[in-house]
């Protein structure tokens, strides 16, 4: 199995404005066939992804919009994922980008007040994925991918803005841990940061905060997978000396999953 990470903008330059996580993993070996998902989604821009199956984590902004079906589109004919998350959905139902993107499976947590909202869609034909948990800022579920005997704990976070609600999701990690023990990823919208190198411009970092953070990781054993492309997933969209950038995206995995 091969892992990297990878935070990509695709050839769109529209969807490179937002927080894009591409996991590639699951690479084949020569002669090994795709078929089960490259038939779905075929483009000659895609021979660089042929050897690996794609999972994407994407902050779309908003997914009822004319320009979200066209980035979203472009985003998986270039990637031909076998799973997507879309985080930020402000969406109370996601069955038609569900039905209008030819994927077959559906984990959903509903916007509140247009805010929030996350949908996790998937290829059937290629991976079976059991709801474990469910909250407003976490979904857990199993993972099997098919014809492979390796099944894992896959986590995604769409964190709140309020410290407290964070303090709960990391509690939570750890309880997670506590009860399960085998390869587990987690991935998303942390909404934290882990070192003052995370952050350019604003404030100083929350060392506090930050700690908190850490040490949730330090206890579930979970390695950063690291980036290639932008260090920063989010801006205030400011100019000049008004101007923050941070790093709040990312996606954790722990010994199990990475071996």
């Amino acid at each position: 199995m091969r892992v990297s990470f990878l935070l990509s903008p695709t050839t769109n330059s529209e969807v490179g404005k937002y927080a894009m996580l591409l996991l590639r993993t699951f690479g084949l070996r020569p002669g090994e066939s795709r078929s089960n998902w490259t038939s779905r989604r075929r483009s000659p821009t895609t021979e660089q992804a042929d050897n690996h199956m794609n999972f994407i984590i994407w902050n779309c902004r908003g997914a009822l919009s004319t320009e979200f079906r066209r980035n979203f589109r472009s985003l998986l004919d270039y990637n031909r994922p076998a799973l997507v998350v879309l985080l930020e959905t402000h969406c109370q139902t996601h069955q038609n980008v569900k039905e209008n993107f030819n994927f077959d499976g559906m984990i959903e947590v509903a916007a509140t007040r247009h805010f929030g909202g996350i949908a996790i869609l998937w290829l059937s034909s290629v991976l079976d994925v059991d709801p474990v948990a469910t909250t407003a800022q976490e979904i857990h579920y199993h993972v099997l991918v098919k014809p492979l005997p390796f099944t894992f704990l896959f986590t995604i976070i769409y964190a709140s803005n309020e410290l407290v609600n964070r303090q709960s999701l990391w509690e939570n990690f750890m309880s997670v841990y506590d009860n399960y023990k085998g390869p587990w990823i987690i991935g998303g919208d942390f909404n934290e940061i882990t070192h003052v190198t995370d952050k350019f411009g604003g404030l100083p970092i929350n060392n506090s905060h930050s700690h908190k953070f850490l040490d949730c990781l330090n206890y579930c054993q979970m390695t950063d997978l690291g980036y290639k492309g932008s260090r920063y997933t989010w801006t205030n969209g400011r100019h000049k000396k008004y101007i923050i950038f941070e790093r709040i995206d990312r996606i954790v995995a722990n010994y199990e999953w990475i071996n």
